[in-house]
C-alpha cells in the first residue's frame, strides 16, 4: 500500500454537500487523466465523475463504485496521521486526542485507482453525497451503466464482509453466490446483510449485480476511527482477484422490491411464525415470534417512521460515552429497547440489516465488551445472552 499516497487523499476532507468534495472531485479527476492519458473521464448534471479505460472492446466491463463526500467531524486542521502496528490513526496535533481521518470511504477511492492501474478495461464511478441518502447514485446517468456487467464497492466497516442484501434488496444471486463459494473461503469473507450505499441504489437502477466489500476501518463517523492496514491489504487482493474473475461476463439481477405496504402486512403478525424465504429460496422460519395485537397492519407511513426511529436510535448510541453506572444502566436499556422494537419487524432482511448495525455500534461505544462488529449473529435472542455478561462486567467496573 502506498501509504503516502493514501494520506494525500485523506488531506481531503469534503463533506457532503460542501465545496470542499467539489474541490476532491476535480484533482482527483486531473490526477486520473494525467497519470491515465487516453482514459475518459465525465460529469454528469449532479456532479459525479464518471471514467471509461478500455484497451480492448468487449462487450461487458466491471465497474469499481467509491463516494467521494465523508462524514466525519473535523475538529482541526491541525492533524497528524500515525501508522502504529499497521494501524492507521488521527492525531489532533493540539490536544493530543484521538480524530477520525474519513477512511469511509478515502480507502474506496484509493482501491478504484489500483483497479484502475491494474485493468486494462474498466469502469469507476465516484458519486458525490452518499452519506445523506446516496443522492449522487439515485442522479446518476444509468446509460453510462449500460455495458456493466458487474459492480464493486469497498464502503464496509470490518475485515471479513460482503453484502448479499442492501438498500432494501438482495445484491446477488444464489447462483452468484455459489460461484465465488472458493473465493470468498480463500480470504476468508462471508456473505452478509448491509443496509445502505451506491451499489444498492445502482443494482436498483440497472439490474446488475454488485457488491460491498469491508475495507478494513471501524469506528466510521467518530474520532475512535482507525484503519487496519493488512486488512486492507487482504480485501484489496480479494476484490481484485474478484473483479478478475467476473471481468467481460454481465450478472443480471432481477429486482423486485416490496412496498412499505407489503411489509408493513408482514410486520405485525399473530403468535405463529410466518415462513420467510432465504437468498437461496429456502423457506426458513422467522426465529421472532410477535404478540398478536388487534390492529395486525401498520399504515405506509406508519411503518416508515418505525424504521426510520430504530435506524435513528442505533446511530444515536455513537453518541453515548458511558462514565459511570447510571450510564451504563441507561445503555443497557436503550440496547434492550431497540431490541424489542426490532422484534416487531418480521421481515427476516430487514430486521438482519438493523441487527448487524446495532451489534457494530455497541462495540463501538465500549471496546470493553467481548462483542465485535464480526460477531456470528444467528437470533435476537442471542443479543441478550451475548451482552448480560459484558453489562454485568460494567456494572460492577462502575460500582466499585
Amino acid at each position: 500500500m502506498d501509504i503516502k499516497f493514501y494520506k494525500k487523499l485523506l488531506s481531503f476532507r469534503g463533506h457532503s454537500k460542501s465545496s470542499k468534495q467539489i474541490e476532491f472531485r476535480e484533482w482527483l479527476q486531473a490526477y486520473i487523466e494525467v497519470t491515465h492519458p487516453g482514459v475518459i473521464t465525465e460529469l454528469d448534471n449532479y456532479g459525479n465523475l464518471y471514467v471509461t479505460k478500455i484497451k480492448n472492446e468487449q462487450d461487458y466491463y466491471n465497474c469499481v463504485v467509491a463516494h467521494l463526500d465523508i462524514n466525519q467531524k473535523v475538529q482541526t486542521d491541525d492533524f497528524s496521521i500515525l501508522v502504529v502496528n499497521n494501524l492507521m490513526i488521527g492525531i489532533n496535533n493540539i490536544t493530543a486526542e484521538q480524530i477520525g481521518l474519513g477512511h469511509d470511504d478515502k480507502i474506496g477511492v484509493y482501491f478504484a485507482l489500483q483497479a484502475l492501474k491494474k485493468f486494462d478495461n474498466i469502469k469507476c464511478f465516484f458519486p458525490l453525497d452518499e452519506e445523506v441518502g446516496c443522492l449522487g447514485s439515485k442522479a446518476s446517468d444509468t446509460s453510462f451503466f449500460d455495458n456493466v456487467g458487474f459492480l464493486v464497492q469497498l464502503d464496509r466497516r470490518g475485515y471479513y464482509d460482503i453484502s448479499q442484501f442492501t438498500n432494501g434488496h438482495a445484491t446477488v444471486t444464489y447462483e452468484t453466490k455459489k460461484e465465488f463459494e472458493k473465493l470468498l473461503c480463500k480470504y476468508n469473507f462471508h456473505w452478509i446483510n448491509t443496509v445502505s450505499t451506491d451499489v444498492g441504489e445502482l443494482i436498483k437502477a440497472n439490474y446488475i449485480q454488485g457488491v460491498n466489500i469491508s475495507c478494513g476501518y471501524n469506528n466510521e463517523h467518530t474520532d475512535k476511527e482507525v484503519l487496519h492496514i493488512l486488512r486492507y491489504k487482504n480485501s484489496e487482493k480479494f476484490a481484485l482477484e474478484l473483479l478478475k474473475k467476473t471481468d467481460g461476463k454481465f450478472y443480471y439481477m432481477d429486482i423486485t422490491l416490496p412496498s412499505y405496504s407489503q411489509l408493513a402486512k408482514s410486520a405485525y403478525s399473530n403468535s405463529k411464525t410466518t415462513p420467510n424465504k432465504d437468498l437461496g429460496g429456502n423457506t426458513k422460519e422467522s426465529s421472532v415470534k410477535n404478540t398478536k395485537v388487534d390492529t395486525p397492519i401498520f399504515s405506509d407511513k406508519e411503518l416508515a417512521d418505525t424504521l426510520d426511529s430504530i435506524e435513528f436510535g442505533i446511530d444515536s448510541l455513537l453518541d453515548i460515552e458511558i462514565t459511570n453506572l447510571k450510564e451504563i444502566n441507561d445503555f443497557k436499556k436503550l440496547v434492550y429497547d431497540l431490541r424489542d422494537y426490532l422484534k416487531k419487524i418480521e421481515d427476516y432482511h430487514t430486521q438482519d440489516s438493523l441487527l448487524c448495525r446495532l451489534y457494530t455500534n455497541i462495540y463501538a461505544v465500549n471496546t470493553e465488551f467481548s462483542l465485535s462488529p464480526y460477531h456470528k449473529i444467528s437470533t435476537l435472542d442471542d443479543l441478550e445472552k451475548d451482552l448480560e455478561d459484558d453489562f454485568k462486567k460494567a456494572q460492577i467496573k462502575y460500582e466499585s
